[in-house]
């Protein structure tokens, strides 16, 4: 396969882990599978977004992004 095609193939999928307190018991893994995103940048901004909003709600969030696809 080309290289600009494998590129095209490499998708973002965006990641928080929110927790209502403190103890891990309190966690659930949430995942963005409506919408991928075609580069790590969109998705991270994306994410930061999300978690920035839950903090305000005081919960504990953090975001990451995974790379999928063909070439992950």
């Amino acid at each position: 396969m080309v290289a600009w095609l494998k590129k095209i193939n490499r998708m973002w999928l965006s990641i928080l882990l929110v927790c209502l307190t403190p103890l891990a018991t309190s966690c659930n893994v949430m995942a963005k599978t409506k919408e991928l995103f075609s580069s790590e940048r969109q998705c991270k901004e994306d994410g930061s977004e999300v978690a920035s909003n839950l903090i305000n709600q005081r919960i504990y969030a953090i975001s990451i992004c995974m790379k999928i696809g063909e070439t992950a």
